[in-house]
């Protein structure tokens, strides 16, 4: 909101237009004094008027004498960065015309630093039903004091932002502030985490906290998440920032993860190192170490994407000391698996498969179905990095049919560009382009643009090369299909032997990168 100056001649149109033509009635001087005891604020000066509609009784001279007592009221030294030195008594003269509930909801929405706010939201920072809110916030809006966007959201303009949070330090304790932020933040982390679990549903499960009372709306389909979260994202990051200047810890790492799936669909990596740097800090401080490995983990995956594989490596092998300290299979296996993607980086395919090895196991043992689908696309890469290209294409058919038995829509997207990647000739692509053509519809119904543009370029270039399959309807794709093997790679010899052995080998990452086995 750009607060521009308003003159004279302003103050006596927007208080025509206001307050009527009769209660105005040409009073040129009035409107010039009135402008100028707003601060010549165009947005001050429509918040007077308007609460000056709302008392008719009120003249216009009555008015300019409220707003001069209310400024030698308010006259004391004032600090160099204070903005509000030339409306604060203006507002402060339309605060109190203010019955009590609208006062209270205008401190606690200012308590709110997200770019705006929606009706469950508003809802649970306020503390009252979805009716009651609803109400209160268009008495704000009826005031000026908040401004309706759209779908029933809110914006606070940030100069009566800073007004409202220096009235709720002024007349609310710091207890009653905090719990208000919690409430906030409750909602949001319980709705996110509804939205992570409908959408992702094998993504990374939190233990609830929160008000139970908040009211979390429901979701229909994916797309419905994946716009949620587009359309929250500014306010979920900017509050979790908040969060954690507050020390409200348990909800930080815990909001943390629930919002890393959905960063990750849209590729949002940038996001997610300062979302999962407050997750980690945040976890530490409460001492919860399944709260530290989940967030280590994916900071881990964004060292990766970023090509910073020291660090990468450093944060999965914490991840696999803990998730073992915890009993935890899925936190060891994604974190042995992520170590087996950087030994992959370092062209050391015999560390990485044998990573990648025990992560399946680790992941088979503890019912990790999307962590061993996982994993069975890293050892496709491995084995067509190494030439076995019908043991790569095998792995990932084997893979996508996890995925789709377990409904994880996304993933399976993923694991089509993998199928992709290491099919190479004519009879090894069969089939192919039917599953890139469902994978870029599914990215598209996600949101994910980066994974739709893969799909595409990923069956352009297929086309081009002319060996593409003439099936492209995709439901002609049998994901139960085997593709025949012209005998056992390396890979697939590895995933026997590892199996027979038992359970009694476990590969411990060294700090130095190399593999060794060890018997436990």
């Amino acid at each position: 909101m750009i607060f521009d100056v308003v003159t004279g001649h302003d103050a006596m149109e927007t208080l025509s237009r206001v307050l009527g033509d009769d209660r105005v009635d040409g009073n040129g001087r009035d409107a010039t004094r009135i402008a100028w005891l707003c601060g010549h604020d165009r947005l001050v000066l429509r918040v007077v008027a308007q609460r000056a509609a709302a008392l008719e009784s009120l003249s216009l001279s009555d008015l300019v004498e409220q707003l001069a007592d209310e400024r030698l009221k308010s006259e004391r030294p004032v600090a160099a960065a204070d903005d509000l030195v030339n409306v604060r008594p203006a507002l402060s003269w339309a605060y109190r015309t203010l019955d009590e509930p609208l006062q209270r909801a205008f401190r606690r929405i200012g308590l709110h630093v997200g770019v705006d706010l929606g009706p469950g939201a508003a809802a649970a920072l306020l503390g009252t039903s979805a009716a009651e809110s609803a109400d209160l916030m268009s008495g704000l809006a009826s005031a000026h004091l908040l401004h309706a966007t759209s779908k029933g959201r809110f914006q606070m303009p940030a100069k009566l932002a800073s007004y409202a949070r220096e009235r709720s330090a002024a007349e609310d304790g710091p207890a009653e502030r905090l719990e208000s932020v919690r409430r906030g933040l409750g909602w949001y982390l319980r709705t996110a985490d509804a939205g992570r679990s409908f959408a992702l549903p094998n993504s990374y499960p939190l233990p609830a906290t929160g008000p139970d009372a908040v009211d979390v709306p429901g979701f229909d389909d994916h797309r419905e998440v994946m716009e949620w979260f587009h359309e929250e994202r500014p306010n979920l990051l900017t509050m979790l920032s908040q969060a954690s200047d507050l020390g409200i810890n348990d909800i930080v790492w815990r909001l943390s993860v629930a919002i890393r799936g959905p960063l990750e669909v849209h590729s949002r990596w940038d996001d997610l190192e300062e979302v999962h740097r407050l997750g980690v800090a945040a976890a530490r401080a409460v001492g919860d170490g399944r709260g530290e490995a989940s967030n280590l983990l994916g900071l881990g995956d964004v060292h990766w994407r970023n090509d910073r594989y020291d660090a990468a490596g450093s944060c999965y092998r914490h991840v696999v000391r803990l998730g073992r300290d915890l009993a935890d299979g899925g936190l060891e296996g994604y974190g042995m698996r992520g170590i087996g993607l950087v030994m992959m980086e370092a062209s050391d395919i015999g560390a990485a498969v044998d990573h990648f090895l025990a992560a399946e196991e680790t992941f088979t043992a503890s019912g990790q179905r999307h962590g061993e689908a996982a994993v069975l696309l890293n050892l496709a890469r491995c084995a067509s990095i190494t030439g076995d290209i019908d043991e790569a294409v095998s792995l990932c058919h084997e893979a996508l049919l996890i995925f789709s038995e377990i409904d994880d829509l996304w993933s399976y997207a993923q694991g089509v560009l993998d199928l992709a990647w290491v099919a190479h000739d004519e009879r090894r692509d069969a089939g192919v382009e039917a599953h890139l053509v469902e994978a870029a519809d599914i990215f598209a119904y996600f949101g994910d643009q980066l994974g739709a543009n893969r799909a595409m370029a990923s069956l352009e270039d297929l086309r081009h090369r002319g060996r593409a399959s003439r099936r492209t309807r995709t439901d002609e794709i049998d994901l139960t299909r085997e593709f025949p093997l012209e005998g056992a790679g390396p890979v697939t010899v590895a995933r026997a032997a590892h199996r027979s052995s038992g359970r009694d080998r476990r590969v411990t990452p060294s700090p130095s990168g190399t593999r060794r086995s060890t018997t436990i």
